[in-house]
């Protein structure tokens, strides 16, 4: 799973941060940054751009992966899930 998060006033501006981000990723990241343990996640994968930073993310954090990997279409998918941070402003 990954995030947009498109700052303190949504999208005002013209770029967005993506975050990789999904409960079991999270805890996984966090066991291993954090207290330095061995960590994995099974999960599927989608063979496209947005997977492929999904999957460096992943690696970059300590956490091995095991992937049932997806050929995506190029149009429909499938596709990894989004969600959008909105800020509260008030």
């Amino acid at each position: 799973m990954h995030r947009l998060d498109p700052g303190i006033i949504p999208f005002a501006g013209h770029e967005c941060q993506i975050h990789v981000s999904g409960g079991e990723f999270n805890v996984a990241a966090n066991l291993s940054d954090c207290f330095g343990m061995r960590t994995a996640i099974a999960t599927a994968m989608s063979s496209y751009p947005i997977g492929d930073l999904i999957a460096e993310r992943v690696k970059a954090m300590g956490v091995k992966p095991y992937y049932k990997h997806f050929k995506h279409d190029g149009v429909t998918g499938p596709n990894m899930p989004l969600f959008t941070a909105i800020a509260d402003t008030g």
